[in-house]
């Protein structure tokens, strides 16, 4: 959703692009954005406050209270862009009726990152827009109780492959079965615990999996 958006701003912003832009207007024309203000608007770099972003086929979104898109740090005509990203105070939307957070299965763990209830202090990284798809390396959430690393590809076909790492708090720790934690989750500096996931397949139905230090 982030680099659906992030493509779709630059389309609006800085069509000289060429090929690559119109791939990604093409591609990613559905979200509706929608922003209070334009900080900043210099080459290859746009600064949006209060930036709202909604797909309204799957009802979910996102809301910033502010959002860096740039510097270009790559960028070959016609082939792709690459370009950083940095989003502060971010609310998840769901349009849909909340599910009560599971921690006592490994589905419920890896969902519990996109819970709407999480306020995220920041999101950053980089994105590619390139001919067949869009790439996200190094995007880092942060939160007080919950961290994730995120790097992969969603191309054209909507085939996915991502690696993420999930991070709990000792408060979220809590709340998972002993049984549960003492198999699929490692420790991390600072009390934390994480769980590797990758994401494979169609993005609209991936596949899962999951590793640790016990079983793949």
């Amino acid at each position: 959703m982030i680099a659906a958006a992030i493509a779709a701003l630059v389309v609006i912003l800085y069509a000289s692009f060429g090929r690559v832009i119109c791939f990604a207007a093409a591609k990613f024309s559905g979200p509706d954005i929608s922003y209070k203000r334009i900080e900043k608007w210099s080459f290859g770099e746009f600064v949006f406050g209060g930036l709202k972003v909604t797909d309204p086929k799957r009802g979910i979104g996102f809301a910033a209270s502010r959002a860096r898109i740039g510097p270009v740090r790559d960028y070959k005509f016609p082939d792709h862009v690459t370009l950083d990203f940095k989003l502060n105070d971010i609310h998840l939307i769901m349009k849909r009726e909340a599910q009560p957070e599971a921690y006592d299965s490994l589905a419920g763990l890896v969902s519990v990152p996109f819970a709407g209830r999480w306020m995220y202090k920041e999101i950053s990284g980089s994105v590619t827009i390139f001919n067949g798809g869009v790439t996200l390396k190094d995007a880092k959430a942060v939160s007080d109780d919950i961290r994730l690393d995120l790097s992969g590809t969603v191309r054209r076909d909507n085939e996915l492959d991502a690696a993420m790492v999930i991070y709990f708090s000792r408060n979220l720790i809590s709340k998972i079965p002993p049984e549960l934690s003492g198999v699929v989750l490692i420790e991390a500096p600072g009390g934390w615990k994480s769980l590797s996931v990758n994401l494979t397949g169609d993005f609209n139905a991936p596949s899962i999996q999951i590793s640790s230090k016990l079983f793949r």
